[in-house]
Order: C-alpha cells, then structure tokens, then sequence
C-alpha cells in the first residue's frame, strides 16, 4: 500500500477502499446455482463488518490531528485531570489561560480587587462602623449631661420662685426701691435663668454637631459598603478569570465535553487533552470521550488511587474494560498517578509515594500491561493540587483557594512545592522526551489506529471462523455422513427384507397350487381336464401372488419412507440446532450481532423425493409382469407330456400328473425367483441413483457452510495483508 501523506485523510481512503475490495470480491456471479447462492450468503455476511469498517474509518478520519502532536489525559471521575492541566496551563503559558488572566488583572484594577484594596475597604468599614457607635455613644452621654445641669438649674430657679411667692406683703416704698434696685434673691433667679438658657444652647449646639458628625460618619460608611457590594460582585466576575477554573467541583458530570489547549515549549506544539471522567454520566461523554481518544497520540491514564483497575460484572464494564476499549489502538499509554495531597505536612517525606503506593502501582502496571501489551508505558506519580496552588498567581482574593494556599507557602516556597510534588519532572517529561520526534509519532499513532480497526475487524472474523463456522463446518459434516450412512443401511435392509418377502410369497404361491392339484389329482381327471385346472389354478394362485407381493412390498415401500423421512428429519433438527449457536451470535470486537440464514431444506423436498424413490421401481412394488411366467413355464412342462398322455394308465397317470405339477411348480419357482433378483437388481440400481441425489442434497448444507468458512479465512487473511502494510507505512 502506497499512502501520499500529503492529505491527510489518504490513509484513511486507502483502509477503506482496500477493506471494500475484499469484502466484494466474492460477489461475483457464478454458473453454479448453489456456489452464488453461498456467495450471496457470504457477502451478506460480510456487509455488517464492512458497515463497521467504514463507519470507524470515517469516525478516525474525521477525529484525526495531523499537525499538532496531542496528548489526552484520560480517567476515572474526580481524579485530578482538570487540576493537572491547570497547572501546566499556569506554568507553561497557554494561550487562553493567558488571556484569562490578563482579563482577571484588569477587571482587578478597574475594581480595586487586590488584596490590599480589599483589606483597606473592610479596615474603612470596620473603622467607621466603631466611630458611628463611639460617636452615638458620646452623643447619648452629652445630652445625659446636659439634661443633669438643666435639670439642676430648673430646680434652683423653682426653689427661688418658691421663696418669692412665699414671702411677706412689702410696703409700697418697699416695692418701689425693688423696682429701682435688684434685690440678692432676685439676682440668684436671674443668674438661674440666664445660665439655663445658655445650657439649652449649648445643649442644641451640641446636638447638632454631633449628629452631623454621625451624619458623615455614617455617609461614608454607607458610601463604603456600598463599594463592598459592588467589590463583592466584581469579584463573582473575577471568579470566571481565574485560575483554576476548569477544575470540578466534585460532582461526576463537572466536565461533559472535552477541553482543548493547546502550547509551545521546547519548540515543538502540542496540545492536551481534558477528557470527561470515564465513570460519570456515560451517555452523555461517550461520543466525547471516544472522539478525543481518537485524536489522541499518547494518552495519560490519570487515577487518584495506586490500586489497579478493576474489572466489571455482567453487563456492567469495569475500568479494566473501558481502557481495552478506548485505549487498545493507542502507541504510547501512560498511567499517571495523582497522588492527594491536603496538607504540606505530607509532602515532608524523602519520596512522594511510599513503599506500599509503589507496590501498588508495580501491580497496577502489570494489570493494565496485560490489555494494553506493546502501547503501554508505565506509570508516573505526581500530586496535580499542590502544584497548582504553586503556579497559581491569580486567585480570588478571601477564597477558600486562596487560604489554602497561603496555608501551603506559609510552610514552603512555590518552587519547593514544584519540585515535592514531582510537577517540576513531569513538566520536564512532558516538554521534552515525550514531544521529541513528534512528526513520526503522529504518523505510526493515527496508521496504527487505522491498523487497529483492520486488526479488529479480522480477529473478529478469525474468531468467528474457528469458534463457529469450523465448528459447524464440521459438525454439519459429521452429521451428514451419519445421515447418508443410515439412508444406505435402510435401503440395504430393504433390499434383504424385499428378498425375503418375495420368496416367502413364492413359496406360498407354490404350496397353494401343489394342495389344490393334488386334491384334484385324487379325483382321477383325465389328462385333458388336468390340463386345464392346473393351467387354471396356476393362474389364479399367480394372480394371489402378485397380490401378496403386492401387500408386502407396499409395506416395505411404507416402511422404507419413514426410515429416511426419519433420518432426513432427524438430520434437519441436528443441523438447526447447530445453526441455532450461530444465528444471533455475538461478534467480539464490533458489538454486532451475525443472523446466519442457511436453507437446511434447499435440495431436501422429501415428498418429492420419497416419491421418485418408490416410483423408481414401480416393476418391483407391481409384479404384473410375473403372471407371463406362468403360461410359459406350463408350455414347456407339458409339451413333453403330452407326446406320451394316451400310453398311460388310471394309477400311472396320477403319478405322472404329480410330476407334472411338481415340475411346473418347480419351474414356475426357480423363474419366480430369478424374476425377483432380477426385479431387485433393476430397481435397486434406479433406487440407488436417487438415494445418491437424497445424499448429495443431505450435503448441500455442509457444502454450503464450508463455502462461508473458506470466504471467511480469505477474508482474514487478506485484512491481515492488509494490516502488515499498514503497519510497514506507519513506522516508515
């Protein structure tokens, strides 16, 4: 196979034009009814593979990544995949994680969503909201003041106003000097009364001030909060900028469609991968999550336990399953090993994993080596959260994210992290050796692919083949030859019985016809009345005898019928039951399902047959032509006996007429008998030629079976043909 790789769909052309060849070949018209009858069966058999062929070459071409090497972080649910990527998307700069964060620092700005503007703003609030009650607090203790002196002076003055009123009638001289001169008492009330009135001022004054004081405190105050809210707003905003965005929440179906990103490093491109969890809601990720593995060069299997994985039950796939599946035609399969990590106490040790996480992984290598053989690549182990919080550098500030790693910087420095979580070497793996001749592993990835379906497809009918179709082949065969053998026993057995049969009758015949004579010949007849009654009774007990063969032979001929109605039906349920294992049977590989159609009945009419059989030897069952024997035989018997019939004597001619009757009888017997091995023979050979066409329609199935597992083993051969080539291009 010769593949221009200058289009990349070209091989993809090439696997399904090649495919379309082999399986059409044999749809060929032939001269021989039954072998294009086979071929048709064959074809039709094919068609489902060939369906299947098409549509997973038309999927690959579709799905295939030509230009940029891709790399898929595949796995269970809530692994870590997302946390991974994240952080080699903070580390190694891509492209939308770039603009995400250029955007989170300018709505930051535009805001004043720093940490430090947040922290001013609360410590304003926090300030003003103590000043507010600090001031409410003196404004309540100066008014308790005032309302003491007013309450003081308010009693000072009733008392002297008391004295006043209480005090003896003065004369008018008296009153008059009053008038011109204050007296003490009148001096006290008035300084009682003007220095209330200074009180009430000074009471009103500073009840103002102080509630405009209150007033302004309690603007900004109000001015702040509302700054809070919509800081706080900005910052629901900001979370759609930040890093860690992609990362699930925990919840099986957090990622439903694939993320794609792509980046630079070391001068190659290439781009990751994150896969929907294969354990969450299948029908809704399974086109996903077969359209990225298709895409996908090399694949990380990402798990968040060192266990290997297990298998399923009955109808249920285990994880052990879903890699076979969507991980069999890759070249380079990794396990990745996401250690949790939620302390920077646990990455204190010397090693990241222990020695029972190495255990466990030594055993999880071994479990998915075996399905995976040549593509796997061992494991790795890296703790996807730590390094996260290391590289992340644009967090929302107060998140919990955001305290959680202070909690981790608190205890050491972001590249210390890095290096203990063993994000710093996987970076260094990724970037380097498994992005080096990426052109080459591009091309071997996406022809072995293609290679994997052709592979599929004919193991598939190798299985099929060796466990069905060679099976019934020869089941089917057996079967037949234990038919054809009864079929020829029966008819042997008739043959000895029909033997039999017909002598008996012979020799009844020839008794009958002795005892009547005999009992005549006593009654001393002349010899031309003996002539007569013998000719006469010979003719008649001929006429008993072909009824009795008759009788017997159509009982043979009844019996005869059933035995190979018997043997053909017997053959028919065997084969059907036989074929019953192949009809709806499973195909491994293609998830289809073969319905093996195969005429047990085609060259097997057994009315019709049963029929040519008995008709064949209608002479046999209907001996009419035995009753010409008889004259004969007679004529020769007394054409001696007459020349010497007037020499003899009453007592002579009794005993010459036993003889003569003995004789005829004899006669008549021994042409009998060689008339039925005659009879037997001419009919035995018409019979063996239609016992012949019931055995070869016995075989017809057998024949027809045989066909469809040859057409399959050419298939087979051919697909594998097909893959060597495939296989010889792609490593090129």
């Amino acid at each position: 196979m010769t593949t221009d790789l200058n289009s990349p769909t070209d091989i993809y052309r090439h696997v399904a034009r090649d495919v379309e060849d082999i399986l059409t070949r044999f749809d060929v018209p032939s001269a021989h009814p039954q072998l294009e009858a086979h071929t048709r069966a064959a074809v039709a058999l094919l068609a489902d593979f060939r369906q299947r062929i098409d549509e997973q070459v038309q999927a690959l071409d579709r799905n295939a990544e030509w230009d940029a090497f891709t790399i898929a972080f595949y796995g269970e649910t809530n692994a870590g995949k997302s946390t991974l990527i994240e952080a080699l998307r903070i580390a190694l700069g891509e492209t939308s994680k770039r603009d995400a964060q250029q955007a989170f620092e300018q709505l930051q700005r535009e805001h004043g969503l720093g940490e430090a503007d947040i922290a001013a703003l609360e410590g304003r609030i926090d300030e003003a909201r103590h000043a507010l009650a600090a001031l409410q607090a003196g404004q309540e203790t100066a008014m308790i003041q005032y309302d003491s002196r007013q309450t003081a002076l308010l009693d000072d003055i009733a008392t002297l106003q008391a004295e006043a009123a209480s005090a003896p009638a003065s004369s008018w001289w008296t009153r008059l000097l009053a008038v011109l001169r204050r007296t003490p008492k009148d001096t006290r009330l008035h300084d009682a009364q003007r220095r209330l009135a200074d009180v009430n001022a000074e009471r009103e004054a500073a009840r103002q001030s102080q509630q405009a004081r209150v007033a302004q405190v309690r603007q900004q105050l109000l001015e702040d909060e509302q700054l809070q809210m919509r800081q706080r707003e900005a910052l629901q905003q900001l979370s759609d900028y930040a890093d860690g965005g992609i990362i699930g929440d925990g919840r099986s179906d957090f990622t439903v469609a694939t993320g794609r990103f792509a980046f630079e490093a070391n001068g190659h491109s290439f781009v990751l991968l994150d896969v929907p969890g294969i354990e969450g809601d299948e029908a809704k990720v399974h086109d996903h999550i077969d359209s990225a593995v298709q895409t996908a060069h090399a694949v990380f299997y990402v798990t968040g336990k060192p266990t290997a994985p297990q298998k399923g039950e009955a109808g249920r796939p285990g994880t052990l399953e879903k890699i076979a599946r969507h991980l069999g035609p890759q070249t380079e399969v990794w396990t990745l090993y996401n250690k949790r990590v939620t302390n920077p106490m646990q990455l204190q040790a010397a090693r990241l994993t222990s020695e029972d996480e190495a255990a466990s992984l030594a055993d999880l290598d071994g479990r998915v080596a075996s399905v995976l053989v040549d593509q796997y690549r061992g494991s790795r182990t890296v703790s996807a959260h730590p390094a996260f919080l290391a590289n992340a550098r644009h967090l929302v500030p107060g998140s919990d994210i955001a305290r959680t790693q202070r909690k981790f910087l608190d205890r050491m420095t972001a590249d210390e992290l890095l290096l203990r979580s063993g994000f710093t070497a996987f970076q260094t793996f990724l970037t380097t050796e498994l992005v080096d001749d990426c052109k080459a592993k591009i091309q071997r990835s996406n022809f072995n692919k293609a290679r994997e379906v052709v592979d599929t497809v004919a193991a598939s009918i190798a299985t099929l083949q060796q466990e069905r179709f060679q099976p019934l082949s020869s089941s089917l065969a057996e079967d037949a030859d234990g038919a054809v053998r009864q079929i020829g026993l029966a008819v042997n057995s008739m043959r000895a019985r029909l033997r039999d049969k017909g002598r008996s009758c012979i020799a009844r015949y020839t008794v009958r016809v002795r005892e009547h004579m005999y009992a005549y010949i006593e009654g001393d007849h002349g010899n031309e009345a003996f002539t007569r009654t013998l000719e006469d009774c010979m003719a008649r007990e001929a006429q008993q005898l072909v009824e009795d063969v008759g009788v017997a032979m159509a009982a043979q001929r009844d019996r005869l019928e059933q035995e190979i109605a018997s043997i053909i039906e017997t053959f028919r349920q065997q084969a059907e039951e036989l074929l019953d294992a192949c009809r709806g049977m499973a195909v491994g590989g293609l998830d289809s399902r073969i319905n093996l159609k195969i005429n047990i009945d085609h060259g097997i009419q057994i009315g019709s047959l049963i029929a040519t059989l008995i008709g064949g030897a209608v002479l046999l069952w209907t001996p009419a032509g035995w009753l010409l024997m008889i004259p004969s035989a007679l004529t020769l018997a007394f054409s001696a006996y007459k020349a010497i019939r007037g020499f003899l004597s009453s007592e002579f001619r009794q005993t010459q007429q036993r003889k003569t009757v003995d004789e005829n009888i004899a006669s008549a017997a021994d042409q009998l008998k060689r008339r039925l091995e005659d009879g037997l023979n001419e009919a035995f050979a018409e019979l063996d030629a239609v016992v012949a066409g019931i055995q070869a329609s016995l075989r017809a199935p057998v024949e027809q079976v045989d066909h469809l597992n040859q057409v399959l083993i050419t298939s087979t051969r051919n697909l594998q043909q097909l893959s060597s080539r495939i296989h010889a291009q792609g490593t090129l």
